[in-house]
């Protein structure tokens, strides 16, 4: 392999002045990678809600809370962003040097570029193939990110054939020896190191429902949400509650099949039952699937029986409004972020309520009118992430922070 000192000495020091348009379309697509990384590192870390934007056919919350948004205990946003700011530095740096003329410096600039423009191209290929492929879900910012910087990559690397030795073409080892190291210890870490993410409650355990928590049926009523956009009625979804006569009442739009959703459900149960008779939380079943939720374009995989899950679990409210919690409890339960399979759930809420019971509750039409009814508030909340949680006047959308800033969330007027 080439020394940096072997490649210095390939051609005169005195480079051709790299394009002006070339080295400033560089900078701007690796300024533009660096605010959306820095954007993207902002939400991860202070556990906000999925940026504006991401919904529908995308899915942020997901992709950025997977394992494969981690490196061992660090987001991979974190390194992006330092790489991103190294770039834009060694960019700067690039017109001192030639001032100067140190133009050995420069050299040793562009061979250091082009070993971090390789290790973005190829960060940028092996994080959208994983959204292609493994999540089979895409993160419109994140993609956003890699393009920008792909880009800025490709211009700097064109640059550099021109601002290095052409003495043979050995410049290039030294920078393809870095990035393929660095590339290799990313993807090799994400294998084998353990998997973490910032806390993501797990998914309900019905041990672990608090005692104070029940079902109930509110009266007919009319409860206005989301500052006047959602006028729901309450009587028509269960209710989970510590009191008969809750004074302050949310609701949420979950779907069974939902990972985000799973994961929020323990919150939502705990935080409910923390605050005590005085709180009631509406569960609103609203699949992610166009058999029945008239917002949603196409079935994904993973929401493949979405509307059976819900139309399960309404009916038992329908016909044993009492057992509720326990087979909404099941439903969520397990180390899976997954649902029971279909047939165990059918099984599950026959053995509650009785076969011919669950019969007669799912040909009753109310069931279709209380999905179709989720579909259409999904709607009018231009659809996106779910879960979401529905206040008096906010709507908190995708994966649900920490208990402490739920609380604060539910306490506002």
């Amino acid at each position: 392999m080439a020394s940096l000192e072997q490649v210095m000495n390939g051609r005169p020091l005195s480079a051709p002045r790299p394009s002006n348009w070339a080295l400033g379309a560089a900078t701007l697509c690796f300024a533009a990678a660096l605010g959306l990384a820095s954007l993207l590192a902002w939400h991860t870390l202070a556990g906000r809600p999925p940026v504006v934007g991401c919904g529908g056919a995308v899915d942020c919350g997901t992709v950025t809370n997977t394992h494969w948004a981690y490196w061992g205990p660090v987001p991979v946003v974190l390194p992006a962003v330092v790489l991103y700011l190294t770039v834009l530095g060694a960019l700067c740096a690039l017109a001192p040097l030639r001032a100067a003329r140190h133009f050995r410096r420069e050299q040793a600039v562009w061979v250091g570029l082009s070993a971090l423009s390789l290790v973005a191209l190829g960060a940028a290929g092996w994080f959208a193939a994983v959204q292609a492929f493994v999540l089979r879900r895409f993160c419109p910012f994140c993609l956003a990110t890699h393009l920008c910087a792909s880009l800025g990559s490709l211009l700097i690397l064109r640059l550099a054939s021109g601002n290095l030795p052409a003495g043979g073409r050995s410049w290039w080892r030294l920078p393809l020896a870095v990035a393929t190291g660095v590339l290799a210890l990313l993807v090799g870490g994400q294998f084998v190191l353990p998997s973490f993410t910032l806390s993501a409650p797990a998914p309900t355990n019905p041990a672990t429902l608090p005692a104070s928590v029940r079902s109930l049926a509110l009266p007919d009523s009319d409860l206005v949400l989301a500052d006047g956009r959602v006028h729901l009625d309450a009587a028509a979804y269960p209710v989970l509650a510590g009191s008969s006569a809750p004074t302050r009442v949310v609701a949420v739009l979950f779907d069974y099949t939902c990972e985000a959703c799973r994961t929020s459900h323990a919150l939502l149960t705990a935080t409910v039952g923390r605050h005590g008779p005085g709180c009631a939380l509406v569960l609103v079943p609203t699949p992610l699937d166009p058999a029945c939720n008239p917002a949603v374009e196409r079935l994904r995989p993973e929401h493949v029986n979405a509307c059976l899950y819900a139309r399960y679990a309404l009916a038992v409210w329908k016909a044993a409004p009492e057992k509720f919690v326990a087979y909404d409890a099941w439903l969520m339960a397990g180390s899976s972020l997954e649902p029971p399979p279909i047939d165990e759930a059918r099984r599950q809420a026959e053995l509650i309520v009785g076969a011919e019971t669950l019969r007669r509750a799912l040909e009753a039409p109310a069931l279709d009118q209380a999905l179709h009814r989720a579909g259409k508030i999904y709607q009018a909340l231009d659809a996106g992430e779910i879960p979401k949680l529905l206040l008096p006047h906010a709507v908190l959308s995708g994966r649900l922070g920490s208990p402490q800033q739920l609380d604060q969330a539910l306490e506002k007027p």
